[in-house]
């Protein structure tokens, strides 16, 4: 299984009416462990802000409450298929709701403005989780529960041009 940790318009791209994932520069290869659980190597995050992890998210918040630049591109974590189901649902709702994303940074951001959009992404990724109808898919992406997920087609539909 792959993680490719940057979930993003730019990466999509059309196949007839099919969408598909391109550019896995970023991309990790899982493996099996003895637990019969996925895992891959420490890794640095390499995707745009707004599909941020919510654990590096969190680690480069208490980054700077404890004094440090909060570079979220500077945390160290191990990608799971979660980060990717998160980054999809992020994805689906910023074509869905576009003038509710319209003004946050969906690439990477500087220092400047830095602390308070990360923690705006933190509250947008907790309301998310506690939405009536995207809190059931933030849990069944958590739960890879790819069968719940498929339901998000009911609600959202990718745009044509």
């Amino acid at each position: 299984m792959v993680v490719h940790r940057d979930i993003r318009l730019a990466n999509i791209v059309l196949h007839g009416k099919t969408p598909v994932t391109i550019d896995f520069d970023c991309a990790v290869a899982l493996s099996e462990s003895f637990e019969d659980q996925l895992y891959s190597k420490r890794t640095t995050y390499g995707g745009g802000l707004i599909w941020i992890p919510q654990r590096v998210l969190r680690q480069a918040i208490e980054g700077i409450e404890n004094g440090n630049d909060g570079h979220f591109q500077d945390v160290e974590y191990i990608p799971k298929p979660v980060d990717d189901l998160h980054a999809f649902l992020l994805f689906m709702m910023a074509i869905s709701y576009t003038a509710q994303f319209q003004s946050f940074p969906l690439e990477r951001i500087g220092t400047g403005d830095g602390p308070r959009l990360l923690r705006q992404l933190e509250r947008l990724q907790i309301e998310v989780s506690q939405c009536p109808v995207w809190g059931s898919w933030w849990t069944a992406a958590k739960d890879r529960n790819y069968e719940e997920l498929k339901h998000i087609s009911n609600i959202t539909r990718w745009p044509e041009k």
